[in-house]
């Protein structure tokens, strides 16, 4: 059985967040001023870290992660894209 679990994270270049592993990737949004990703979960799994990169609109993407997009949310003037780095859980 799994269930729908959120993840807030900072505005960073790179980010970690323990998640289940096998957890996957419903949508990215601010909430509240916070910056949050939802996740279908299996609650029983261990947790693990999670590793991603953010980039602005505009800011180079080093294509060298060849980092898998999750998603593109807003917050205030500013545009995001989430990256997860290849080879992460």
């Amino acid at each position: 059985m799994r269930t729908v679990w959120k993840f807030p994270f900072p505005i960073a270049r790179q980010i970690v967040v323990q998640m289940p592993a096998g957890a996957e990737m419903l949508h990215v949004a601010e909430q509240h001023g916070t910056p949050t990703i939802w996740a279908l979960v299996d609650p029983k799994a261990m947790m693990v870290n999670h590793y991603f990169v953010l980039s602005g609109t505009g800011a180079l993407v080093d294509e060298s992660l060849n980092g898998e997009f999750i998603a593109t949310f807003f917050q205030g003037q500013f545009v995001w894209h989430l990256w997860r780095a290849r080879g992460q859980p």
